[in-house]
């Protein structure tokens, strides 16, 4: 009896490690989804690796802060693959002053389909689904979508949870060149309201708004306007079409003050 007990042992080790083995080796087989973790400016940010936004994979190593503690998103190329850039934070954020600044002019100018966003977004936590829960700042060209109507920039906002997926509100819009060497987005939301700013050079985000280059304003409900606290995201990706330059977008700096 106790050799057949403890052959029956060997015999449930031996395929509890196969298994083991085989569940291994089919999960090497998948792309990468796992995410390294950015400190930057008092946030945890989870860097994507592999499936995000568009038609290119993002890559961790196309994120990192410099000696100014400036951020970097780039697009890179290696071999024929081009990867991007993509970040979300660990925490939360709900209603309040979002404010980014940002290095140079290059987003404004990018290739056709590349997209910079800026954008607090629930699905990423699971709450809603794509769609909504979603506040964009971004720049683009769109690919032309909008055919001879001239477009680098747009402001877009997603209901609530339950309430998707179209946008409540959606403005595309040109920001004329030469462009500003450094520009401050600012997004300002709460329950019933969104204001999205576009200003010219750094404004302190304690400050009133100054040097606007675009301002809106959107009046909504709990219905068109989302409730909950959600990961923040910024994203370098390529809408519809791979890139044709590689691409490096500084951010100087992103604060937060909760309403």
């Amino acid at each position: 009896m106790k050799r057949m007990v403890y052959a029956l042992s060997i015999f449930f080790a031996a395929t509890l490690l196969a298994f083991t083995l085989c569940a291994c080796a089919a999960s090497s087989k998948k792309p990468s989804t796992s995410a390294s973790v950015l400190g930057w400016m008092g946030h945890n940010w989870n860097l994507t690796n592999g499936g995000m936004a568009g038609v290119i994979q993002g890559k961790s190593s196309n994120i990192f802060v410099d000696a100014n503690r400036y951020l970097h998103l780039r697009i890179t190329k290696s071999g024929s693959t081009w990867t991007g850039s993509e970040m979300f934070t660990q925490d939360n954020l709900g209603f309040g002053t979002y404010q980014w600044v940002l290095q140079g002019a290059n987003f404004y100018n990018m290739d056709k389909p590349i997209v910079l966003g800026l954008f607090p977004y629930g699905p990423q936590a699971g709450i809603g689904v794509d769609g909504e829960n979603e506040i964009d700042a971004e720049f683009s060209h769109w690919n032309g979508d909008f055919g001879s109507k001239p477009v680098n920039a747009d402001f877009t906002y997603y209901p609530s949870t339950g309430n998707g997926p179209n946008a409540s509100f959606e403005d595309d819009f040109q920001v004329n060149m030469p462009a500003p060497s450094t520009t401050t987005v600012r997004m300002v939301w709460t329950s019933s309201t969104i204001d999205s700013y576009i200003m010219s050079g750094t404004v302190p985000v304690t400050s009133a708004p100054t040097n606007i280059i675009k301002h809106d304003t959107f009046k909504g409900s709990t219905t068109t306007i989302p409730q909950d606290a959600v990961p923040l995201g910024v994203n370098l990706w390529s809408y519809h079409a791979e890139p044709t330059n590689s691409w490096d977008i500084v951010m100087q700096s992103f604060e937060f003050v909760h309403q």
